[in-house]
């Protein structure tokens, strides 16, 4: 059911079944960022750093307990992109490579102390793409321009993957680093217009990325370790948002169905980044949960909760353990609470 918090949340990482992060924003037209806590018996909001206080996070990533990175937009339309790392006992907000104009992280993966990834859009309408080598940040090469990233996964030091929208064919972008460079990989049967928001890898040889398109149908998409390929899915009107993966026969992918209409500045209720190329926010919300079973995704029932609510990320540790989150309420609108669910095994509470 919906938290005692204001606002909602877009991402989610969990350490063990007694520690992990949650973050996302409250408000929406000015928004403020949004971290929350599991302890093992409840979420709770923690304190931020003032100079971090002011924006929106979209991503999160945790790798023990005494490091966790957590990006998003910055409040200030001339800020630089926004990125707040947890030590073992406080949140500071972390110095990134200089940049003109404003920046924009959405996605970040880690795969341990000294290698992380974050992605996004640069001030010259360029894909971003930022490293972590376990002492700075440092802007890797992306190949191509005007293109925007909002998902990225990383298995190795030599296996991430990175997704997102290219401007100019304006279709959905997939990014592969193999330990040395970032190159595009094609993706078969996807339409024009579509737009991939988030990526989970399980190894060198499987992974899947969601998204939808211009008309809000649900994409799934997956790799074989050798091609990346739309795959059929039980709804057809949503939006993915949240995907995870466990292995090559267990994941989970969650986002919403709604009715569109015209949002605060263009802000999405839905996708991650702030006013993700003018998508409009949404109403008539309703969660979408789909489970991977090794051989079809099928949707799977979700708690009875407020009308409005809408998941946008989702994890899992194990095949008894996952939680998706989101907010409830107001549409995810200014009014929502944030939302959490956690898969026990069974179903979904």
């Amino acid at each position: 059911m919906p938290l005692p918090i204001r606002g909602v949340l877009n991402d989610v990482a969990m350490l063990s079944a007694r520690s992990g992060w949650a973050v996302g924003r409250s408000g929406v037209c000015n928004p403020k960022t949004l971290i929350a806590r599991w302890d093992g018996t409840s979420w709770k909001r923690v304190p931020l750093p003032a100079n971090g206080r002011h924006g929106w996070l979209d991503g999160v990533a945790a790798t023990s307990a005494s490091n966790a990175w957590a990006v998003g937009i910055p409040g200030s339309d001339k800020g630089k992109a926004l990125m707040l790392r947890w030590n073992g006992s406080d949140w500071t907000r972390v110095r990134l490579p200089r940049s003109k104009g404003l920046t924009q992280l959405v996605g970040i993966a880690a795969t341990s102390a000294a290698n992380a990834w974050a992605v996004g859009t640069a001030n010259d309408g360029s894909s971003l793409i930022l490293h972590w080598n376990g002492r700075t940040w440092t802007r890797v090469p992306s190949p191509g321009r005007d293109s925007f990233l909002s998902g990225v996964a990383a298995t190795s030091a030599r296996n991430a993957w990175a997704v997102g929208l290219t401007g100019g064919s304006n279709s959905g972008l997939i990014l592969h680093w193999n330990g040395t460079a970032w190159t595009r990989v094609p993706v078969v049967g996807l339409p024009k217009g579509t737009v991939l928001y988030r990526v989970a890898a399980v190894s060198a040889r499987a992974a899947w990325a969601v998204g939808s398109t211009s008309d809000e149908k649900a994409v799934i998409v997956r790799w074989n370790g050798t091609t990346w390929r739309r795959v059929k899915t039980p709804v057809k009107a949503g939006v993915l948002i949240g995907i995870t993966a466990l292995s090559g026969r267990d994941a989970w992918a969650a986002g919403a169905t709604s009715d569109n209409i015209s949002g605060c500045a263009g802000v999405s209720a839905l996708a991650p980044g702030l006013g993700d190329h003018d998508r409009p926010a949404a109403r008539n919300l309703s969660p979408l949960i789909l489970h991977w079973n090794g051989h079809r995704w099928q949707l799977v029932k979700n708690p009875s909760l407020p009308a409005g609510a809408g998941l946008v990320g989702i994890t899992a540790t194990s095949a008894r353990r996952a939680w998706a989150v989101g907010g409830a309420g107001d549409n995810l609108g200014p009014k929502a609470k944030a939302l959490v669910l956690h898969w026990n095994g069974k179903r979904w509470q």
